[in-house]
């Protein structure tokens, strides 16, 4: 879980921050929610617990000692007076609006966009929300979902990306899928995949992931067979056409965990070159070549 807050929040909490002065000396502050659960060489540590001295695990395999805990409250009543600082509600707990929620494959994205009403939700807050503030040695991201002080709201994501995103933070199940690959061609990838409701994909071609499209164009012939309502097909287009002298592996998958959909991978051979064609062709389909050319020349 992430929490973003205004800095000027925690300089008004009682201690100056020198975000510049800091990061000259190879210092970062990163920002998070109470109850966020950081890797750390004893494992996974409530950042609640970290004191100066600990250290804390970076995403690139680094150890970070933790400089100075900050640790800021804002009560239900504050909260109640700026609407803008709701915290979103979800299985992980409460997240500020503005916060970059990250995970894996996907771009990192403001809590409030992801709100369905049902699922994740932004009531007038009950409870108070805790901050920590946490100053760790050099630059690396603390291997957790944290963001650096300062850092840019993330752009809005596509509603593929949205909607991939919503699954993975309500814990969406991760069932077994129905579907099938139909069609793997240069151009284009289609099939339909269901799990009890509509599914993000992704495909992944030669190792190479494509931003998560929602599985929910209609066919009626899933509709006549059952299948939902029928708006479980997908059609993924290759722009530019994959290169037919090389031999390629196509998977499309479930954007959240990675599943294949049935009949996901396949691979598609190289096309057969013209000393290939030549070989296996007949005498009399050569004359009749030959004469083509001779025509056209």
């Amino acid at each position: 879980m992430v929490a973003w807050i205004n800095p000027g929040f925690l300089r008004r909490a009682g201690r100056a921050k020198m975000g510049d002065a800091l990061r000259e000396v190879g210092v970062t502050t990163w920002l998070c929610a109470g109850g966020t659960r950081l890797a750390t060489p004893r494992g996974a540590v409530a950042v609640d617990a970290l004191r100066p001295g600990d250290a804390v695990l970076g995403r690139e395999g680094g150890v970070l000692a933790v400089r100075w805990v900050g640790r800021l409250v804002l009560p239900a009543a504050a909260l109640a007076r700026q609407p803008a600082l709701w915290p979103v509600l979800g299985p992980e707990g409460a997240m500020l609006p503005g916060q970059p929620v990250v995970r894996d494959g996907f771009p990192p994205v403001a809590a409030r966009w992801l709100v369905d009403g049902r699922v994740l939700r932004r009531p007038e807050p009950a409870t108070a929300l805790e901050v920590f503030s946490l100053e760790l040695d050099g630059d690396e991201a603390p291997a957790g979902d944290l963001v650096a002080e300062g850092l840019a709201e993330p752009a809005v994501p596509g509603e593929a990306v949205l909607f991939a995103l919503r699954q993975s933070v309500a814990g969406a199940p991760e069932g077994a899928l129905a579907g099938r690959l139909d069609e793997v061609t240069r151009q284009m990838v289609s099939g339909w995949v269901d799990a009890g409701g509509p599914v993000a994909v992704e495909l992944v071609v030669d190792g190479v992931r494509q931003p998560p499209v929602v599985a929910q164009g209609y066919r009626p012939d899933l509709e006549a067979a059952g299948v939902g309502d029928g708006r479980r097909g997908f059609r993924l287009v290759l722009d530019p056409p994959l290169d037919p002298r090389r031999r390629h592996l196509v998977r499309v998958r479930r954007a959240l965990d990675g599943r294949d959909v049935p009949g996901s991978p396949a691979l598609l051979d190289a096309a057969p070159g013209l000393g290939a064609v030549l070989e296996e062709a007949e005498a009399d389909a050569l004359r009749e070549m030959a004469r083509a050319v001779g025509a056209r020349i």
